[in-house]
């Protein structure tokens, strides 16, 4: 269990690969640059650098009984493809758990968003969400899990840039965010309470309106904010509260709009 390898040292990762190591276990993962290999490998993460766009199998070297999977759909040509392979190479070398990184976004516009309700995704990245999560439930490997986080934001990663300066109906529907630190925490936990075959959503208790948040956002970068129009509040709400209940996490970020004037780590 001391052993796990991360497919996708990325903005996720690279910090959960960190955090991995810093409680003792043994953490391996893949990149995609030489470059990146060599830094992480200096810093003692060993990273392998492994594209899954080219065909090629994840090398062996990385295959461990415990995997987590970050990998961002958005930038695979085929994701469930990819998974599918990875998932049917990860059971053959022996992996006995295996963690998917899915997202709230399996979830339709007017679910009521929280684990125990079944998923009627209403995008064409909800469906792919949702089948790969199937494909893991199916691929044999003993025992999995599968965190479902909210809009992440974090370093690098600041809200006030995800909607500056674009038009939307949707101002009154409530926020649906997640720091990546408790991603991580939450992560951490997965793997020391051994919580299998369950399914975790993941985002802040607080939900402020879209059209106050983002407002707020784009002002604490000063750039130009959304424009919204006079729509009524659709959109579901994100219930993240399982991972309080089940694992006894406390998020660090538990309101995003209080975050913008406190920790604003543009």
């Amino acid at each position: 269990m001391n052993r796990i390898s991360i497919i996708g040292l990325g903005w996720l990762g690279l910090p959960l690969a960190q955090a991995l190591q810093a409680r003792g276990f043994a953490v391996a993962g893949s990149c995609t640059t030489p470059e990146k290999s060599q830094q992480l490998s200096a810093a003692g993460i060993r990273a392998t650098c492994w594209n899954g766009d080219s065909g090629e199998p994840v090398p062996e070297t990385l295959c461990a009984e415990t995997m987590i999977l970050t990998l961002p759909p958005s930038r695979c040509q085929d994701y469930l493809g990819l998974l599918q392979r990875l998932l049917g190479q990860f059971a053959e070398a022996g992996c006995q758990r295996l963690i998917l990184i899915s997202s709230t976004s399996v979830y339709g516009a007017a679910a009521a968003g929280h684990e125990g309700e079944e998923p009627c995704p209403d995008s064409a990245r909800g469906e792919r969400m949702l089948h790969a999560e199937q494909l893991v439930r199916a691929s044999g490997i003993p025992q999995w899990a599968i965190l479902r986080p909210a809009g992440l934001f974090g370093p690098g990663r600041h809200p006030g840039r995800f909607l500056s300066g674009k038009a939307t109906d949707d101002g009154r529907a409530p926020v649906n965010l997640v720091h990546l630190v408790d991603v991580v925490g939450i992560l951490l936990l997965l793997v020391q309470q051994q919580r299998w075959g369950e399914v975790f959503n993941a985002c802040a208790p607080g939900h402020p309106s879209r059209r106050e948040f983002y407002r707020q956002a784009c002002a604490c970068l000063e750039i130009p904010p959304p424009l919204f129009g006079g729509g009524a509040a659709v959109g579901k709400q994100i219930d993240g509260s399982k991972v309080e209940r089940v694992l006894g996490y406390s998020y660090q970020i538990p309101d995003p709009l209080a975050w913008l004037s406190q920790q604003p780590d543009v």
